[in-house]
């Protein structure tokens, strides 16, 4: 005799494997609202997410902070870094600058005696008795 189903339906697939669907029986109405509200605020907080990244916003080698005014952070030192290379004739991005501590390196010792750049390449430039400048 065949056997009573409540809830859920069974076939099988073509590769002889039992599937199993589930009714939209299963789910009571609970569980749907639950979900959407849950589905809601997953895409708010991506939102929010994304626009806070996109929100950094940098003068010179100083991100500005809302509230807090300028403040020196290692994006913002990388970003002018390159941009000052960039202005000596070297052909790099920001990116390359803030992945690369190599490449950042070598552009200090290259262009770090400019005055601008004086805090950012400190670690990288030595001085007349062979000692790093600070």
């Amino acid at each position: 005799m065949g056997e009573v189903q409540t809830g859920e339906q069974q076939s099988k697939g073509t590769n002889g494997m039992r599937i199993q669907a589930l009714t939209a029986s299963h789910f009571g109405a609970r569980y749907v609202i639950l979900t959407g509200a849950a589905l809601a605020s997953l895409v708010f907080f991506i939102s929010t997410i994304s626009g806070a990244a996109a929100a950094i916003r940098c003068s010179g080698q100083f991100q500005i902070i809302r509230g807090q005014g300028k403040i020196s952070t290692p994006y913002c030192e990388d970003n002018f870094l390159a941009m000052i290379a960039r202005s000596y004739g070297w052909k790099v991005s920001n990116r390359a600058v803030r992945q690369n501590p190599g490449l950042k390196a070598r552009i200090c010792r290259h262009i770090g005696h400019d005055a601008r750049l004086r805090i950012i390449c400190g670690d990288h430039i030595f001085e007349n008795d062979g000692d790093y400048r600070n």
